[in-house]
């Protein structure tokens, strides 16, 4: 029994020192972090549409072709506008007076705030966040007389605002 009690009383006396030297607490803080996820867009590889021709040989349409295409991903609500054909290379092409070209661009798939297309009178399409949206490019293009025998390229700009 004499040495149990020993024995107990040893413990405490070991364990008492150990709490007598412990380190006391003189301060702490939280030291805060955080971070920011800037917004942005991301277009995929555009895929290039067609131009048919209408029989005056005057204007090209891609409804008679196909239309170009192209994804798009925002981690960010956003604006999408469209802007008008611009013509790029071929044996000349000067637009007809007047309201000669026009381009639209539709929504095929994804999630929008207001319709599904706009086209290049400068009205946004509201784009929500969220999975990749589809968008179909159209374009019509008139010359100012008839198209000479070549190939053409047109461009149509689509830019995404915050």
């Amino acid at each position: 029994m004499k040495l149990i009690s020993r024995f107990l009383l040893a413990s405490a006396i070991v364990t008492a020192g150990a709490l007598a030297y412990a380190p006391k607490t003189f301060a702490q803080a939280i030291v805060p972090f955080g971070g920011t996820v800037p917004g942005a867009c991301t277009f995929g590889t555009p895929i290039a549409g067609t131009l048919s021709v209408n029989g005056a040989n005057t204007t090209f349409n891609s409804a008679g072709g196909t239309a170009g295409s192209v994804s798009l991903s925002c981690t960010q609500a956003a604006q999408l506008t469209v802007g008008a054909p611009t013509y790029q290379t071929g044996p000349g092409f000067t637009f007809a007076a007047g309201d000669s070209a026009e381009s639209t661009v539709t929504v095929t798939s994804g999630q929008v705030d207001n319709g599904t297309s706009t086209d290049d009178d400068g009205t946004p399409l509201a784009l929500v966040v969220g999975a990749n949206k589809s968008l179909a490019v159209n374009m019509s293009a008139a010359n100012s007389g008839t198209l000479s025998a070549g190939v053409y390229s047109f461009n149509v700009l689509l830019t995404v605002t915050p």
